[in-house]
């Protein structure tokens, strides 16, 4: 794994998934290796072939450390978004240490935390209350994570979010009223509709990128 780059050939592949169970340990001890973790050079894949590997092969006992090192690297790094793909894979399975670890970490690292925990398709009512927190403090990433967690519980608040947020005054509306964009997509993804007043707040945002667009 430390000297096929970025590309794992189906040989190999399928010679250590031959091994199932067997091969587990090896590739937590590449996974744990902060010393490989150099994407600009060959090795520095080894970890990242580790983490699909272990996603493969359903080894639930690596969890915790995929957590660890969704915590500890940066969200644009390619191990960093293998961490985050491989944890949401997990499912069910992956839902009390990640919460867990959740409760301990600080606010950035919670955020990417959050993020996993909405795509587990894991329901609880602790976590449901902290995504509408998480609304009211970041209408953006509550949206969100509300949209990909998936209880119409969510509709009425996500609706209150809708009617107070206000357009930006900003020049460059693209980021500035992304809010306005994820807020309509979580209301339809849960099965609800926009009333009359909140599709022409949408179709204002709509219109303001577009002159932004034809002016740049």
């Amino acid at each position: 794994l430390t000297q096929v780059g970025g590309t794992l050939p189906d040989r190999l592949h399928d010679r250590i998934i031959a091994q199932g169970k067997a091969i587990i340990p090896a590739l937590l001890e590449i996974l744990n290796d902060e010393s490989l973790q150099m994407e600009d050079k060959p090795e520095g894949w080894a970890p990242i072939h580790a983490v699909d590997l272990l996603v493969e092969l359903r080894a639930e006992e690596a969890i915790p450390s995929m957590v660890n090192w969704l915590l500890k690297t940066e969200w644009e790094a390619i191990l960093h978004s293998r961490l985050f793909l491989g944890l949401s894979a997990f499912g069910e399975a992956a839902f009390e240490p990640v919460m867990a670890a959740y409760k301990s970490a600080d606010l950035e690292a919670g955020e990417y935390l959050l993020d996993v925990l909405s795509e587990l398709g894991h329901k609880d009512e602790e976590l449901f209350q902290v995504f509408l927190g998480q609304l009211r403090n970041d209408v953006e990433r509550g949206a969100i994570n509300l949209g990909c967690y998936g209880d119409p519980r969510a509709l009425e608040p996500l609706h209150k979010a809708f009617d107070e947020i206000e357009l930006s005054s900003e020049e460059d509306p693209i980021a500035a009223d992304q809010g306005i964009i994820e807020l309509k997509d979580a209301i339809e993804t849960l099965g609800g509709e926009l009333t009359a007043e909140e599709e022409q707040k949408y179709e204002q945002v709509m219109a303001r990128r577009k002159r932004f667009g034809r002016r740049n």
